[in-house]
């Protein structure tokens, strides 16, 4: 999830490129994220969230609390431009897995 379609396709090019298999879906914010796990039978098995900044930590933090709660077997996978060990640790704690 990621609201910059350019790194979400070139993000998703690169997986695809490693894994031909792979099913993805392509979100810009949490309320597409909801749409598709509505559509679906089964949650994502992972997903990745991307943090632009400093500033978006806590909205991302809550979007990883919204998930698990939804789907607590999902893993979360946050791709960071913030280099605060802090911030890092905290969406660790709101259930991010990587």
């Amino acid at each position: 999830m990621d609201d910059r379609p350019f790194i979400r396709d070139c993000l998703g090019r690169s997986l695809l490129a490693l894994e031909p298999g792979m099913r993805l879906a392509y979100m810009s914010d949490i309320e597409d994220c909801d749409e598709v796990w509505i559509r679906q039978v089964n949650a994502p098995i992972v997903l990745l969230l991307s943090v632009m900044s400093p500033e978006s930590v806590d909205l991302v933090a809550s979007h990883i609390s919204r998930i698990k709660g939804l789907a607590p077997e999902t893993k979360v996978i946050v791709l960071s431009e913030t280099e605060s060990t802090g911030d890092i640790l905290r969406l660790f704690e709101c259930g991010a897995s990587g």
